[in-house]
């Protein structure tokens, strides 16, 4: 998500659980390049699109800071972190012929963050 949305700092406690600049800016080149390949690679009739997963911490960042995670699941609409089947979906819209006419899109998967 951070790839089209800035951090919110006020959630993190300090440095630790924060991501750098980079980590964003990384994001949003991934997001570019799945629209610049699904471009050029559609007369192929290869299709290109990814999917842009909110707030899934590491188990460990769960155990070590609970308090972080409240924080974060508040961040969004369904009040909550996403846990892996969560992407199931998705994965499996870009996987088949459903998503056939799918091509250069962005999936957010983040419980509605975004949409604030």
């Amino acid at each position: 998500m951070y790839g089209h949305v800035a951090p919110d700092y006020r959630i993190y406690d300090g440095d630790r659980f924060s991501n750098p600049p980079s980590y964003g800016a990384a994001k949003a080149g991934v997001i570019q390049l799945t629209k610049y390949c699904a471009s050029f690679l559609s007369v192929d009739k290869i299709r290109i699109n990814c999917i842009s997963p909110g707030p899934f911490p590491l188990e460990d960042t769960q155990k070590e800071n609970p308090e972080f995670i409240k924080r974060l699941a508040s961040k969004n609409p369904l009040n909550r972190i996403g846990d892996p089947h969560d992407l199931n979906g998705a994965t499996a819209l870009l996987c088949s012929n459903a998503g056939a006419y799918m091509t250069g899109q962005n999936i957010c998967i983040d419980g509605g963050w975004s949409t604030w």
